[in-house]
């Protein structure tokens, strides 16, 4: 069968697994502990080929993923106008989940074969004295899909160190799925790069997945390192609750943390938070939302250029219809850059431009009447219907104050505000402010954006290194958005290190880190102005799905030929 000009091998097949009851919890997660020496113990080699099988069952499986998941989101994969929301589903799911096992890959066969992960590209000194160690490009291929992007990963140190999958104890880790994305990252890092076994407990969200996630893990859970549960509260306290977990691993919110660690009630978690008596007292990584800043430097722009960068922050934004714990949230502008109305104004007619999405994630329409009540009707960008009753039209506000709502409360739907700094436009004075008050008035460090025009790069290289260098923030992006940092599994995701468990915000820990660097805080994507790959609103729903399906067919197994026809479709549609 051909869907919107590509063809597709498997339609969905999808069924919602049933939940697992407590007693067949506890007996798995005994199964599983009874097989962490083991699998810590195999040679990389070995590893190296359940990575291979993982990657070949992922690309038999790419038709039956994409389908099963629009099904359970609500989408219709037959109709041309659903293309747009199709296409999220490869980008949030196999895309993502392809590129990391291509880069555990790289690295497993580095161990393989001289028993240390691959070394950086190059090593620099950051304005602080420690180290950035660039992880992308790694070769000529890398070089031509990345067109012009670099990545680094800043590490607190004079020097570069790097671990072994060894060197961390045998154990099992208690993962928490994500309910908003479907790639299961978290499980392969705890695997292959902590050298722990897993008990998993899918997101009822996300249930509709499940059974193609386990079809693509199936050899290691035959193998009886890795089993997943499936349920609501009752299963999950089960799960953190076992004697045999030695960690857990949350993708969630706050919230969900705040209840494992401290308490159910509001009562009880201020009171064990008080005592300093948590629930939980064994490591737990948490990867949690923020308020995502987006700074937008003063310089003169193009009618083109700002077209493209109006265009890309509408298309972030509007992602996964802002289910998205990177998704942007706070713009930072200068109240007197003179472009600044036209790129507002922009934003908005784009926002209002966007084609219909979905409100699928629980409880999201709470956080859109909140910020709506606060914000006001006149800040509703009124889209085109596509799904009745079922959609909520983007809220955008300028003007705010810097103590505003929006830039201390995750809203986790299309919900966006502008913060103008009364500060002078020139590059030292705006990025010194900018810096400040997002470190200390944004809450959250997952992600910071940086929008830089190439001419203010030239001439204000040093500070705007030394700008970089001061943001306390996990993944920072300059131009090329810090909501694609997930896909690369060479760069460390989650918070910066500065959230104690008594206010946890975006997190504690990180996975991803590939190349297994010590004190990595960190990473940096520095990218292009503007490039033919840039994110755009989807005008063209079925074409925006075919292109994405090829990226997804590309980020399985990456070669030179699969990259051709990627660019063939960026560059000209066809």
């Amino acid at each position: 069968r051909r869907v919107h000009g590509e063809t597709v091998t498997e339609l969905s097949t999808m069924a919602v697994p049933a939940e697992t009851s407590t007693e067949e919890v506890a007996r798995v997660v005994a199964a599983v502990a009874a097989k962490a020496q083991e699998w810590h113990d195999l040679d990389s080699s070995v590893k190296l080929g359940y990575l291979a099988q993982i990657r070949n069952n992922l690309e038999e499986s790419l038709d039956t993923w994409m389908a099963d998941s629009a099904k359970g989101h609500g989408y219709d994969i037959s109709n041309p106008a659903h293309g747009h929301l199709v296409a999220e589903t490869l980008l949030k799911g196999p895309c993502v989940f392809g590129s990391w096992i291509n880069s555990f890959i790289e690295v497993y066969t580095a161990l393989a074969k001289t028993g240390k992960p691959p070394a950086p590209m190059s090593v620099r000194k950051t304005p602080s004295g420690h180290v950035a160690a660039t992880v992308f490009p790694a070769n000529i291929r890398e070089t031509i899909f990345g067109g012009g992007l670099k990545a680094e990963v800043y590490i607190e140190s004079d020097k570069v160190e790097q671990t072994l999958p060894a060197d961390s104890p045998a154990g099992l880790v208690g993962v928490l799925c994500a309910g908003n994305f479907e790639a299961p990252t978290d499980v392969l890092h705890v695997l292959f790069l902590q050298n722990q076994v897993v008990v998993a407990k899918s997101n009822p969200v996300n249930a509709h997945v499940a059974n193609v996630i386990a079809r693509v893990y199936q050899p290691l859970i035959a193998a009886g390192y890795l089993a997943y549960v499936h349920g609501g509260v009752e299963v999950g306290k089960t799960l953190t609750s076992h004697p045999a977990v030695d960690r857990l691993l949350l993708t969630g919110s706050c919230k969900s943390y705040d209840v494992i660690m401290w308490g159910a009630t509001e009562a009880e978690r201020q009171a064990n938070k008080k005592a300093g008596t948590p629930l939980f007292s064994k490591p737990f990584d948490a990867e949690l939302g923020s308020v995502n800043p987006y700074i937008i430097v003063p310089g003169t722009w193009s009618d083109s250029e700002l077209e493209a960068h109006a265009q890309q922050l509408a298309s972030f934004k509007m992602f996964n219809d802002s289910h998205i714990c990177a998704s942007p949230q706070v713009i930072i502008t200068a109240k007197c850059w003179p472009q600044r109305e036209k790129f507002l104004n922009r934003v908005r007619e784009l926002l209002t431009a966007y084609p219909g999405t979905l409100a699928y994630y629980p409880h999201c329409e709470k956080s859109y009447a909140a910020n709506l009540k606060i914000l006001g009707g006149d800040t509703v960008c009124q889209k085109k219907e596509l799904f009745a009753g079922k959609q909520l039209n983007p809220l955008f506000a300028t003007g705010l104050p810097q103590d505003h709502f929006l830039t201390q409360n995750e809203a986790f739907c299309p919900v966006l505000g502008e913060i103008a700094l009364d500060v002078p436009t020139a590059t030292s004075d705006f990025l010194a402010a900018a810096v400040k008050f997002v470190n200390t008035g944004c809450w959250g460090s997952l992600t910071v954006t940086l929008i830089v025009d190439p001419r203010v790069q030239k001439a204000n290289k040093v500070i705007l290194e030394q700008a970089v260098d001061d943001l306390k923030f996990g993944a920072i992006s300059i131009n090329h958005g810090a909501i694609n940092h997930p896909i690369f599994g060479q760069l460390n995701w989650g918070a910066y290190p500065r959230h104690p468990a008594e206010d946890i915000q975006s997190g504690a820990g990180k996975i991803g880190n590939c190349y297994l660097f010590k004190h990595a805080t960190k990473c940096v994507t520095w990218g292009p102005f503007t490039h033919p790959g840039q994110f755009k609103i989807p005008s063209d729903a079925p074409a925006r799905l075919k292109r994405d399906q090829i990226f997804a067919r590309y980020s399985v197994g990456p070669s030179m030929l699969r990259l051709t026809r990627l660019l063939a479709v960026v560059l000209t549609g066809l």
